[in-house]
């Protein structure tokens, strides 16, 4: 019961964390396209510092637990 409920949590965790992911991307893209961060370098660099240290978070996680990269 208690190995069950882990997983679920992981699942929904997961889920959480790449909805996040995709939202995030297509604000930057949007704010891309509309220019926003011409107006914004503070806005620039937040940003797409975030989804780069997303990204290498899941790189990190994907070298450590398989063989993939």
């Amino acid at each position: 019961m208690h190995r069950s409920k882990l997983i679920v949590a992981f699942v929904l965790g997961s889920l959480v964390s790449f909805s996040w992911y995709f939202i995030a991307l297509a604000d930057w893209v949007q704010d891309f396209k509309t220019g926003i961060y011409h107006q914004n370098y503070i806005e620039l660099a937040l940003e797409t510092g975030a989804i780069l240290l997303y990204n290498l978070a899941g790189i990190f996680f994907l070298r450590r637990k398989t063989n993939l990269l």
